[in-house]
């Protein structure tokens, strides 16, 4: 069973903060800007993992996994997804506008 999409911390931080501060502090823009970014991410999680949901009983997803790397670091995956033969990881970016791939530096 694939764990809820739940806001993240940061966003439910964000949310509150923006209602404290009044509507023309100095430091609203930059918190619009910093919530937005977080939602689309947070958008972007959530329609994946509905897709996800419609996978075979067999496959095994993982939704937000955060393991530990040597004991003092750690790394997050979006989802994690197993199945008898392989892995998948997917990390998800939801982006508006064009993407550019440069051919010449693989970036």
């Amino acid at each position: 069973m694939l764990k809820p999409c739940e806001k993240p911390m940061k966003m439910l931080k964000l949310e509150a903060l923006s209602r404290r501060l009044s509507a023309n502090h100095p430091k609203q823009e930059r918190i619009k800007n910093d919530f937005r970014k977080i939602r689309s991410g947070f958008n972007g999680e959530r329609s994946i993992g509905k897709e996800l949901k419609n996978l075979p009983k067999e496959y095994r997803v993982f939704h937000d996994l955060r393991l530990d790397h040597d004991g003092s670091r750690y790394f997050q995956m979006d989802f994690l997804i197993i199945t008898r033969n392989y892995c998948i990881i997917i990390e998800v970016k939801n982006f508006a506008g064009t993407l550019y791939f440069d051919r010449t530096y693989p970036q």
